[in-house]
């Protein structure tokens, strides 16, 4: 094991006695567990064939020590919250360093059958449905970033809906993160259940600056019918490793939408898990990745297909300028019993600059016989023609080349459900085709 997995373990039992949830043992034993995956484990590295196009050197050269308080660090930060926060909606809930953050949100109003609150309060009130979930989508052997975020998450969030609920009106989930001089780990973490026939509508944004190390969790439950749609905008700073792992359970005729995009950090990570074991089960991911400089963007997705009649639509769009690589990773599996599954794959690049590189890789595992499964890839430059086409039309290049590559990332951002965030997105991808030495919002 490195030096900087042994720290980490070291910050962990160090923090242990102040986490939360320590009046529960079924909690205390799985941070207990948690923590010995990673130490059996540790940091996953590029012989890993998962891990093969993450770059995570980083986080094995650099001491992070663990983030606290709910301060941001510098005064440009907190002069920044108005932009960053405002247009993804009124009702949120805002995290700094991976602590609630109450003079920052905005909650809605309490109602029947919807407990939104933090993990550390639903640890004093829903003990037995927090760890009843917590941890229980996925395999701390198998994603043992995941485990570390078991382990040593200070507090997240938590939202519970009972069956035939809807969260009135869609809920931002803001995580800031801020770090001085010294690398900083934060360790957001959602949990996400909801009962037969429930609503949800969310956005998860990822901002900060300095140095740090974002490594997120979100775990998401769905009953029978259950329909949630998240959209997650990840833009850290130019400082930040950003690792992810979104794991879902989805139920009999229930529906899950990941719209994700991956502007920020030098190097990020996103993995999306997503397990239909419900008759009529369906989920739909979409990614958008923005690379410059020398950004390392990786979306890996695992679907797996288990009930009858499962359905699952993945389209991938990278936009890579400068130096940077993107990479995709898209695996479905479809068990022996799983027929009548339609599932389809689909990851096109832009290509910006010579030395930009697009990686895609994807797989299929099919064991049933009457299934419908399709994956396509392309890698390309802007078009030639158009490009003649606008500049002949008086238009100048710089503002052809982003009209061209706006349209190109058009398609994954028109799938995200909100019309704030495909506004915030359109504004946010602009400025960095605009500006193509920049990457992230804060430095």
């Amino acid at each position: 094991m490195t030096a900087p997995a042994g720290d980490l373990l070291q910050h962990q039992r160090a923090l242990a006695a102040g986490l939360y949830g320590t009046g529960l043992p079924a909690l205390q034993e799985l941070r207990q567990q948690s923590i010995a995956a990673f130490a059996a484990h540790g940091l996953p590295t590029q012989r890993n064939e998962e891990w093969r196009y993450a770059n995570l050197s980083v986080l094995r050269t650099t001491n992070f020590k663990p983030g606290a308080g709910t301060m941001l660090a510098h005064e440009r930060e907190r002069i920044l919250l108005g932009y960053l926060l405002a247009g993804i909606g009124d009702e949120r809930m805002v995290f700094v360093n991976g602590a609630f953050a109450p003079q920052l949100s905005s909650l809605p109003a309490p109602v029947a059958g919807c407990t939104l609150t933090t993990l550390a309060a639903a640890a004093a009130t829903h003990g037995s449905l927090l760890t009843a979930h917590l941890g229980s989508t996925f395999s701390a052997a198998r994603h043992p970033l995941a485990a570390l975020n078991t382990a040593m998450h200070a507090d997240g969030l938590f939202l519970h809906l009972a069956a035939q609920q809807t969260l009135a009106t869609p809920l931002h989930v803001a995580c800031l993160s801020s770090a001085d001089e010294s690398p900083t780990a934060i360790h957001p973490r959602l949990l996400l259940v909801l009962e037969a026939g429930a609503r949800a509508t969310l956005t998860l944004s990822f901002q900060g600056s300095g140095p740090l190390h974002v490594n997120a969790v979100t775990e998401i439950v769905l009953g029978p019918g259950a329909v949630l749609d998240l959209q997650v905008l990840q833009e850290d700073s130019a400082a930040a490793v950003h690792t992810e792992l979104i794991s879902t359970r989805i139920g009999a005729g229930a529906r899950c939408g990941v719209h994700i995009a991956a502007l920020g950090g030098a190097s990020s990570r996103a993995e999306i898990v997503a397990l239909l074991e419900g008759d009529d089960a369906a989920t739909e991911i979409s990614g958008l990745i923005i690379g410059g400089q020398t950004q390392t963007h990786d979306l890996t997705t695992l679907v797996r297909h288990q009930a009858l009649r499962t359905n699952s639509h993945q389209v991938v769009k990278a936009v890579l300028d400068g130096h940077s690589t993107g990479a995709y990773s898209g695996r479905v599996s479809v068990a022996v019993d799983a027929q009548k599954t339609d599932a389809a794959q689909s990851c096109r690049a832009l290509l910006l600059s010579a030395d930009a590189s697009m990686n895609t890789r994807p797989q299929l595992e099919i064991d049933a016989d009457d299934v419908k499964c399709s994956h396509g890839a392309t890698n390309g430059q802007l078009d030639a023609e158009a490009l003649f086409y606008l500049r002949s039309r008086g238009i100048a290049l710089a503002e052809a080349r982003m009209l061209l590559t706006r349209a190109f990332a058009d398609e994954v951002i028109d799938r995200f459900p909100l019309d704030c965030v495909r506004t915030h997105l359109h504004g946010r991808v602009d400025g960095r085709i605009a500006r193509r030495d920049t990457v992230g919002v804060l430095a």
